[in-house]
């Protein structure tokens, strides 16, 4: 039986950056006392069992400031058990943690998209100036001859697969969510994501898509999968929906889209943003499952 269980290392609480500088937030276990970190990023576990019975894990992206390795312990979790790190896109607050999985794992391949290679990506503050949010600078380094950059559809294991983000029009999406790549001369234009990628998974319940930013849109990425996959059913959907800056009204109406999608489960957190989740909540029951630092669940 081909299975799929997901913890979520680290996860964000959707405090301001001052609340996040003035302390240190903890969370609490779901079903237990012991304290985890909570970070503004992501990081996920996978453990795949496939229909062969063969069980493989993965590191699904880092968070921004390696938490989930200090979560990983507490969870009885073996980061050197892992057959890869999968970066799903070039930004800090999933990439900048991997130092910590570096510390314990000197063997595992680091697998990001070719298209991540030299991207500086940016996003606009409140007084139009750009700061900086790509990977940050040397980190990858050390690695170097662990680096994997994938182009196109990727089998990483049997049932297990990275697909790139290929949406043609995101300049609107780019330039609503105030994120930019740099171009050729140093000029700053919206961000076409092409730095970014999903990971599928196949199981008995149909294919399960791990998008922790989505930066592109939740039907714009189901679309791609079932493109790749046709006439395969989505059994869920898992990651960040990047709705955090949207008002009540465009978050219903993105409500309304995601209602929409042949997808039987959400399960969701980070970037979506937590007066967005409850709304979506509200009009999705339990098709949307909020996560937090330490949720499981198995698909």
């Amino acid at each position: 039986m081909a299975e799929l269980r997901v913890t979520v290392l680290v996860d964000n609480d959707h405090r301001t950056e001052e609340e996040k500088k003035k302390e240190a937030k903890r969370c609490l276990f779901p079903g237990g006392a012991s304290p985890l970190a909570c970070e503004w990023g992501l990081s996920l576990w996978l453990e795949y069992r496939d229909s062969q019975n063969a069980l493989r894990k993965f590191l699904l992206d880092a968070g921004s400031e390696g938490g989930f390795a200090e979560n990983a312990k507490a969870l009885g979790i073996n980061l050197r058990e892992a057959r890869c790190l999968v970066l799903s896109h070039a930004h800090y607050d999933h990439t900048d943690g991997a130092d910590a999985f570096f510390a314990v794992n000197d063997t595992a391949p680091v697998c990001l998209s070719e298209n991540a290679k030299g991207c500086r990506c940016y996003s606009r503050k409140k007084d139009g100036s750009l700061r900086y949010i790509g990977i940050r600078e040397g980190l990858l380094s050390p690695v170097k001859s662990r680096l994997v950059y994938t182009k196109g559809l990727t089998q990483l294991t049997p049932g297990v697969y990275l697909v790139p983000h290929k949406k043609a029009d995101t300049e609107a999406i780019a330039r609503r969510q105030g994120l930019f790549v740099e171009a050729e001369g140093g000029m700053p234009v919206p961000d076409r994501f092409r730095h970014e990628q999903s990971l599928v998974v196949r199981t008995d319940a149909g294919l399960v898509i791990l998008s922790p930013c989505s930066h592109t849109g939740m039907r714009a990425i189901t679309e791609e999968v079932q493109e790749t996959f046709p006439g395969e059913p989505l059994a869920a959907f898992v990651g960040g929906l990047h709705l955090f800056r949207l008002d009540e009204e465009e978050t219903r109406r993105e409500g309304e889209v995601i209602r929409s999608l042949p997808v039987k489960r959400i399960y969701t957190g980070h970037c979506t943003g937590e007066r967005q989740t409850q709304i979506l909540k509200e009009m999705l029951g339990e098709k949307l499952v909020p996560f937090a630092s330490g949720s499981v669940f198995t698909i």
